[in-house]
């Protein structure tokens, strides 16, 4: 068996991650020199059974159609899209609580 396709909408979720991932490895100074992506991102796969031959395999499979390429990339915006919104009522939710006397 070689390399698989990940299919669509697991590939938006894993991009979510990897997005998530890279933007914490961004914010701290000590880890951006030091981070190789191939080992950051291969739990991330491998979370959903998948491994780097596959990601690339699949890239290379959206890449020959750009359109549902770009679907993948909306969905993965989505998906960051609604991880905020969801953050955000947290952050609010644990406002007003510590604002309550």
């Amino acid at each position: 068996d070689g390399p698989r396709v990940i299919p669509r909408s697991k590939l938006a979720k894993i991009y979510a991650e990897m997005f998530v991932t890279d933007q914490w490895i961004q914010s701290k100074p000590g880890l951006r020199t030091i981070a190789d992506t191939s080992l950051v991102y291969e739990p991330i796969l491998e979370k959903y059974g998948y491994d780097s031959e596959d990601y690339q395999h699949s890239v290379d499979h959206y890449m020959d159609d750009p359109e549902r390429f770009s679907r993948i990339l909306r969905s993965t915006a989505e998906i960051l899209d609604k991880e905020i919104t969801s953050l955000i009522s947290i952050i609010s939710t644990l406002y007003i609580a510590v604002q309550m006397p």
